[in-house]
């Protein structure tokens, strides 16, 4: 045992002080029969504070009221419960609490758990005392309609369990026309608005790395759980189906038909997935654009350095002049396509006449302009012309091009260069690691959507343009989850990859987004999901109102030549030494430790001890099993990352099995909708685990 290095100055913050004889002196009674506490001049025979006549400690732990100011009033205070206006000092009583005004209208809630007895607007979405109309809800302190966007409570209506659906988690493919935006990550697709950022339907959606989206003229193709689907896009609605198993296929440029190609054949579809005509060959690693009357095919069956057009919508096939070069791609805008490698390189019109002879990397283009990159910048020349431009400031990066817009991501921004007829523009936008970015699309106005890959930016959105406002921005959804705090007062705060934060509060047993404030001063640091399991804890603990720290001086499972003990700190001042590890603080009066002993060189859990803030020994919860951290439900029970059990903190009895690491708030554990070591889901879930 740890020899204690100090008497006991004082407790780590309002918990019930240990209760033993006091010296001679002025005193202040205690309500309800509780010890009392003396002058603070000088230091008790029994460890006792010794303070003059503040405030004392009743029985229950709870801080009595002063002392030399009379009798309290007989009307309750702000917060107080109450039955009706009389019982209070302000003169109202709403929702059952004492409140600072009358608080009567359809949307204000005198009941916030973090605030009570004063008016506040109803959380966005609810409607608590039911005074909306059908088909409303209240929305910044009003009743309005209610429509809440992918990042919105319940929106897949899925079970009362799900707090927070926020788009994509993983890698995610796009594509974009108008105001209309498609997104999947391979297991649903969202339809979005751009110019409210707000999700239009949903549905289950195939592999999209066998074909990626696309979305043109009012139609969108996307890969279904069984086939190729086409919708409207508009509603979302199915319009027709395409059951041939490809790895290629895309709508045209402006939507009117789309094409599929496989090892034998290529085949043209009408959008109601008809089949409109057909090709024999092996088009499966071709190089196809869809212009509105015709099939653009390179590297293709039919010959050998020749683009074959297939006119429609009869299939009827045609050679261009012979080309030097393998081909390589086509153009943003599919009137040009580039030949060759490196020194050979060559620019050619769709019709196989030489254009262009540059030398350089990642040759590409789109209207009248050419672009590559030599000595790491980016230059860029106009049909005709011998003397390039320099777009200068990139900093390394991929560059996409899609229709008449050149995408170049990097790792401190996204740049992209507009083309039009009589010049072009540089365009940044900084985004953390926008390198992470590498799905694009845009649509011939230049309005353009990129996705995030499945590192840093997994499941982010992010869109450049309106039909109405050229210069708008924004995302779309949230992203993956990132990080979940939870507190004992039933606040849950959701971080997510695309920067935003959303707090929820438990209301009557149910949840709803809050909006009482920016921070809880009762909710705990934020738990990313990778360090859900605590692998290197903190060797130092904080009680709740950061009064005392335990600080142990190695992990619990670490043997060198003993086992952990731990200080108990006021401030900088040493309260107390104790064998064993900290585990962590369920209240400022209780803190629980587990000693261990060595052996083989390691070190095996011997008993829990929970102590008060006195560091007197409280309880020994002999069942519970060896923890690194844990997270306070009440002071009466524990939540651990490591098990994703709840524990009784009195006898170490499992109150309830999670299952899977959270974040625990009030009688509730949140989650990701996704088990460790598994693809993420953008949702977060609750499980009710006490009444």
């Amino acid at each position: 045992m740890v020899a204690g290095v100090l008497a006991i100055i004082a407790g780590c913050g309002l918990g019930k002080l240990a209760e033993s004889p006091a010296p001679a002196g002025p005193t202040t009674a205690a309500s309800g029969g509780g010890g009392a506490v003396q002058n603070a001049s000088a230091i008790g025979t029994g460890g006792s504070i010794v303070s003059s006549g503040f405030a004392s400690v009743s029985s229950s732990g709870s801080l009595a009221a002063s002392a030399g100011g009379g009798g309290p009033s007989s009307k309750q205070a702000l917060g107080s419960s109450c039955a009706n206006a009389a019982d209070c000092q302000s003169g109202f009583c709403a929702d059952g609490f004492c409140c600072n005004t009358a608080c009567s209208s359809a949307c204000e809630a005198c009941n916030a758990p973090n605030d009570l007895g004063h008016c506040l607007p109803s959380p966005d979405g609810s409607d608590p005392d039911k005074k909306c109309a059908a088909g409303q809800a209240c929305v910044g302190g009003s009743c309005a309609t209610w429509a809440p966007n992918v990042c919105g409570v319940n929106q897949s209506g899925t079970g009362p369990d799900l707090l927070l659906d926020t788009g994509h988690a993983g890698s995610t493919g796009v594509a974009r026309d108008g105001d209309r935006i498609v997104t999947t990550d391979g297991a649903r697709w969202l339809l979005w608005d751009a110019a409210t950022a707000q999700e239009v339907a949903r549905g289950t959606a195939g592999n999209y790395y066998w074909v990626p989206p696309s979305l043109r003229g009012g139609v969108f193709l996307i890969q279904g759980p069984v086939s190729l689907e086409l919708r409207n896009a508009g509603t979302g609605a199915l319009i027709g189906t395409i059951p041939t198993a490809t790895h290629s296929a895309e709508l045209s440029s402006d939507g009117s038909y789309a094409w599929t190609a496989t090892k034998t054949e290529l085949v043209a579809w009408s959008t109601a997935g008809k089949k409109l005509c057909a090709i024999s060959g092996d088009y499966s690693s071709a190089s196809i654009w869809a212009a509105p009357s015709e099939l653009r095919i390179g590297s293709g069956p039919a010959a050998q350095q020749r683009v074959e057009i297939v006119a429609l919508p009869g299939c009827t096939s045609s050679l261009t002049n012979p080309h030097s070069g393998n081909f390589g791609r086509w153009f943003g805008d599919g009137e040009h396509f580039l030949t060759g490698f490196d020194s050979a390189l060559r620019v050619y019109t769709k019709d196989a006449v030489l254009a262009a002879t540059p030398s350089g990397y990642w040759v590409g283009g789109t209207g009248n302009y050419y672009y590559l990159v030599v000595n790491g910048e980016l230059n860029v020349y106009q049909f005709g012309s011998p003397t390039p431009s320099v777009a200068s400031g990139f900093d390394g990066g991929a560059y996409v091009t899609k229709r008449n817009v050149l995408f170049a991501s990097t790792k401190s921004a996204l740049y992209w260069i507009e083309f039009g007829p009589n010049g072009y523009w540089v365009h940044k936008k900084p985004f953390i690691n926008s390198s992470d970015l590498f799905s694009f699309d845009a649509d011939a106005q230049g309005r353009w959507v990129a996705g995030g890959w499945i590192g840093y930016g997994k499941g982010q959105v992010v869109f450049q343009g309106t039909v109405a406002d050229s210069q708008a921005s924004g995302t779309l959804g949230c992203g993956a989850v990132t990080g979940l705090a939870g507190s004992a007062g039933g606040h849950l705060s959701v971080a997510t990859q695309m920067g935003a934060i959303k707090r929820f509060a438990v209301i009557n047993n149910a949840w709803s987004l809050d909006s009482i404030g920016a921070a809880w001063p009762d909710t705990t640091d934020f738990v990313a999901p990778d360090d859900w399991y605590d692998l290197a804890p903190p060797l130092s603990k904080a009680s709740p109102s950061k009064k005392c720290v335990a600080v142990s001086d190695q992990p619990p499972d670490l043997a060198l030549v003993k086992c952990a003990s731990t200080v108990v700190y006021q401030g900088n001042i040493p309260i107390n030494g104790i064998d064993g590890y900290a585990v962590g603080w369920l209240s400022d009066n209780r803190l629980l430790v587990q000693t261990y002993v060595p052996m083989n060189q390691a070190c095996l859990l011997k008993e829990s001890i929970l102590y008060d803030s006195m560091v007197n020994v409280v309880a020994k919860p002999a069942l519970l099993p060896s923890l690194k951290t844990l997270v306070a439900t009440s002071d009466a029970a524990l939540y651990s990352h490591v098990t994703g059990n709840v524990y009784d903190a009195t006898t170490g009895k499992v109150l309830a099995i999670a299952g899977r690491a959270g974040a625990p708030a009030a009688n509730w554990i949140a989650y990701p909708a996704h088990p460790p070591n598994e693809p993420p889901q953008p949702m977060v879930r609750a499980t009710k685990w006490a009444p």
